[in-house]
């Protein structure tokens, strides 16, 4: 046994070494004994020795790792397919529920400036503890569309425990089919002013707001979201509820089941229970960019600039110009989208400025659908250019753009609509180069003469003309005026004398000293006249002479005069102190939304203008030694009120032809109407805001 046990315990040694020399010997043929890939292991054998660890060949490990590959790739490929069944039979209460959740940490981190919105903040957390405020339940609104026509769906859910679980409710109200709809609102009530026994002919008293949902009875479906009441024109200017309009939308809606009916009015066949006016806090999940927008009274609120953004909105409302022009290039000139109706009757003049405001916005956005559309648009105004005679030498005749009178359809010329078709025609020559670009010239250069024609010895101008069939001159209207004629004729000469200038446009050259006289006494004569005016609240904001000063300071070899300098800048300061932007002075939140107008006035044109013409003349102030901050500082406050009245999906989708309307500029944050020069200066004054903000590296600006 002795003996036994010693020669195993030999064999053993024995073992090992060879092992050892086998792994130094594998180690150098390797490369050396940096090498360390072979593991250096004792394994037993079934019959109790031991043996060196032998390597499985590499062609072995191959087929194991393949094998490995193909049993987790099937895995793989099986959960997939588990993943896709179940989301091909989610409802669109799943799906909407599931989107929402992912933007949950963004919209608990969100803010609005000028005051939060909690309920919208914290909407996706289910631990929130708000009073309900409609009869002891949290009430939630969803909407959900893809922006087409009638594709747009409101669900109403309630809950006492949280708005969340209200959500999920009114989700299940949606159909099946909108479980993909790029755009979801939703709106939480916060407030509500309750009207007991509200007749058929109350009126509402002491709104507590002019954006506001109508209920009649929480218990069904007569509950209208404020964009609906709004779109639809449930109340009227009057705070009238229109009952038969109100029962047509009901029908219209499924609130009835296809029926039009009236809700309960009692006993008398007047007066109802109650009806409230309720609050709403909002908030747009656009899922096509994976973002999310708070809202103000159905829009959003912007409380600070950027030049992309600018560029993007601007974007946006060249898209619209170009898709509101026909096949015949005239353009839809007003539109109501509440109704889906365009209404009759044209304006030749705003037809030429909406092609500036293309040929504009070419030039940084190359779009070929716009450049398609500027044509078009360009064909229909030279149709109304015609040989006409001079107003004050009827003996010569230049070019000029005729158009009709309304009424009694008289032949006539206005100086407006001639100073813009000069203007639109340079500005699509210089931005698109086309072809006929020599025969444009020489037909601007034409009306410029037809213009000049028409200037008296004073600077004033005879503004309009009739014309016989035989395009011979019947009678000069000298009763006639439009202030904003005289800018638009300075702009109009100076900006085709700086393109000239830059481009070297041979055959007008000789003629730009001429227009630069014409247009320095076209603005000389405004220029006196508003220095007569003392009351800056009688002060005109001209924009148009605004752009022609700005420009005549870019011409090569003129010198603004002082006086044109000192309207500048009495002007800034004028539109500065008209302008209710002091946020701190305000009594009233409901106010947030209007900062930045002017008088009061909420026309969004009205306001673009103001800030068109500021924008227009920083460079000359800042190089005048100016106040130009002023001039920055009050556009930009007028620009963040003016992209509110930008058509975007929030407001779009409760509109009857959404894709009509989107990226156009409504009336005001009040009015839904559109027309073209609505967008026009709108436009205009977003280009050029963006371009000072790049021109002087300001990244953002409030």
């Amino acid at each position: 046994a002795t003996k036994v046990k010693s020669l195993s315990k030999e064999a053993g040694r024995q073992a090992g070494s060879n092992m050892t020399m086998t792994a130094t010997a594998m180690r150098h043929r390797k490369g050396g004994h940096g090498d360390t890939t072979l593991p250096l292991v004792r394994k037993e054998s079934k019959h109790g020795d031991v043996k060196p660890y032998k390597p499985k060949s590499r062609r072995t490990r191959m087929k194991q790792m393949a094998s490995l590959f193909v049993k987790y790739l099937s895995y793989a490929i099986i959960l997939l397919v588990i993943v896709l069944v179940l989301v091909l039979r989610f409802d669109t209460k799943d799906l909407v529920r599931h989107k929402v959740v992912n933007l949950k940490n963004r919209v608990l981190g969100n803010t609005v400036d000028y005051g939060s919105q909690p309920m919208v903040i914290t909407l996706f957390d289910g631990s929130i503890q708000e009073e309900p405020a409609v009869n002891g339940e949290h009430v939630v609104f969803c909407t959900v569309s893809n922006l087409q026509q009638d594709e747009t769906f409101v669900g109403r859910g309630t809950s006492p425990k949280s708005p969340f679980e209200a959500l999920k409710m009114a989700q299940t109200k949606l159909p099946r089919t909108t479980n993909k709809y790029p755009y979801v609102k939703i709106d939480i009530v916060t407030g509500v002013k309750r009207y007991e026994d509200f007749n058929y002919f109350d009126e509402f008293e002491h709104l507590p707001s002019r954006w506001f949902g109508l209920a009649l009875n929480w218990n069904t479906d007569w509950v209208f979201t404020a964009e609906e009441v709004h779109t639809n024109a449930l109340v009227d200017k009057n705070q009238f509820i229109r009952w038969e309009r109100l029962a047509l939308y009901a029908a219209k809606s499924g609130r009835t089941e296809g029926a039009m009916a009236l809700p309960d009015f009692g006993d008398d066949g007047t007066t109802v229970d109650y009806v409230d006016a309720f609050h709403a806090d909002s908030i747009l999940l656009d899922f096509s960019k994976n973002d999310f927008y708070p809202l103000y009274h159905g829009h959003r609120l912007y409380p600070e600039l950027t030049p992309q953004l600018l560029k993007d909105r601007s974007k946006d409302a060249g898209a619209h110009l170009a898709q509101i022009v026909k096949d015949t290039g005239r353009q839809v000139y007003k539109y109501n989208p509440r109704s889906d109706y365009e209404p009759f009757g044209y304006n030749l003049t705003r037809h030429a400025g909406t092609l500036y405001a293309m040929a504009r916005i070419f030039r940084w956005w190359q779009d070929s659908y716009l450049k398609q559309s500027m044509k078009l648009t360009l064909g229909y105004l030279k149709q109304s250019i015609q040989d006409c005679p001079l107003p004050l030498h009827p003996e010569k005749t230049a070019k000029c753009s005729v158009d009709f009178e309304s009424k009694d359809k008289l032949k006539m010329a206005k100086l407006g609509v001639n100073a813009l078709t000069i203007l639109a025609i340079v500005e699509y020559v210089d931005a698109v180069r086309p072809d006929d670009a020599t025969e444009l010239l020489q037909l601007a250069s034409s009306i410029a003469d037809f213009v000049q024609g028409s200037m008296r010895d004073d600077g004033s101008f005879v503004q309009k003309i009739h014309l016989s069939t035989e395009n011979t001159l019947l009678d000069v209207d000298d009763d006639f005026f439009v202030r904003y004629y005289q800018g638009e004729v300075t702009f109009a000469l100076a900006r085709m004398t700086h393109l000239a200038q830059q481009n070297k446009w041979s055959a007008l050259l000789p003629k730009t000293a001429g227009w630069m006289t014409t247009a320095e006494q076209a603005a000389l004569s405004i220029i006196k006249t508003d220095a007569l005016e003392e009351d800056d609240a009688a002060f005109t904001f001209d924009h148009w002479l605004l752009y022609g000063i700005a420009e005549m300071d870019a011409t090569e070899g003129f010198d603004v005069p002082d006086s044109f300098v000192d309207h500048a800048v009495r002007t800034t300061e004028v539109a500065s102190k008209w302008q209710n932007g002091n946020v701190d002075a305000k009594e009233e939140p409901d106010d947030i939304d209007r900062l930045g107008i002017y008088y009061d006035d909420l026309s969004s044109t009205a306001t673009a203008t103001k800030s068109e013409g500021l924008c227009v003349v920083i460079d000359l102030l800042e190089k005048k030694k100016k106040n130009w901050k002023l001039a920055f500082d009050t556009a930009v406050l007028s620009v963040r009120y003016q992209l509110q009245a930008q058509y975007q999906p929030e407001e779009a989708m409760f509109m009857r032809n959404p894709q009509r309307i989107l990226g156009g500029f409504h009336d005001s944050i009040l009015s839904s109407e559109l027309r073209n020069d609505y967008t026009q200066h709108n436009l205009c004054s977003l280009l050029c805001l963006s371009h000072v903000m790049e021109k002087r590296g300001i990244k953002s600006a409030k």
